[in-house]
């Protein structure tokens, strides 16, 4: 595949039509937002804009997320139109973010796969103490407030904050988490972090509760950016 066909791929199964567990998605004209059902912040996840609908997309997103109170990133990518999006959300008060990478593995190249640990699923909230253990290893970070927020999440919508710890000897290695839908994703606890390579995103926040705290956007793979 080139690189233009993987890009195309990633858009359109993890973007155009992704699904995020304890987030309601919502498609506009231009683009795909996921807003919390609970509490957390959203994201504009998706967009296809020009120089000419871009910054009115912008308002509108940022009108929305206000309207139901809360915080938004902004997902820009590097191969995303127009090309100056970064800068026309980080003039309407987005902030700028870390640069993040998108990771491809040409799996002709791969050597054999060690047998498959065993996977439990947690449906009890008060279980996810091995999932924050995996996020606080892999992000470096007090992983709590995450921890809480599935916690909400797998009570108000079931099955869509499930997650599954994958376990060897020793302590867990890779949350997953699935929707009722039954898609899942897994993020694995064992590669290390990828950061400031081309093709990827940085990260922004801004409230839609009043004027903007922190904005946010993004360029290279997966740039995102927090909607005011």
């Amino acid at each position: 595949m080139t690189d233009a066909e993987v890009l195309d791929a990633y858009d359109l199964d993890e973007r155009r039509f992704s699904s995020i567990p304890g987030m309601r998605r919502e498609e506009g004209p231009r683009t795909i937002r996921h807003v919390p059902f609970a509490g957390g912040d959203g994201c504009v996840i998706w967009s296809a804009l020009d120089a000419a609908t871009a910054d009115a997309a912008i308002d509108a997103e940022i009108e929305r997320y206000r309207a139901v109170r809360r915080d938004f990133e902004w997902k820009v990518f590097g191969h995303d139109a127009p090309r100056d999006l970064k800068a026309r959300l980080e003039a309407r008060g987005f902030e700028a973010g870390e640069v993040e990478c998108l990771c491809v593995l040409d799996l002709d190249d791969v050597r054999p796969a060690p047998p498959d640990p065993p996977i439990a699923l947690i449906d009890n909230p008060a279980d996810l103490e091995a999932v924050g253990l995996v996020r606080d290893a892999v992000w470096g970070a007090d992983e709590r407030g995450h921890m809480d927020q599935l916690a909400a999440e797998m009570e108000a919508v079931g099955a869509c904050g499930s997650t599954w710890p994958t376990t060897a000897a020793g302590p867990p290695r890779s949350p997953g988490c699935a929707c009722p839908t039954g898609r899942a994703s897994r993020a694995s606890g064992a590669a290390p972090r990828c950061r400031s390579t081309a093709g990827a995103g940085s990260t922004g926040r801004s409230s839609p509760r009043g004027p903007p705290r922190r904005g946010g956007a993004a360029t290279g793979g997966s740039p995102s950016t927090r909607g005011p």
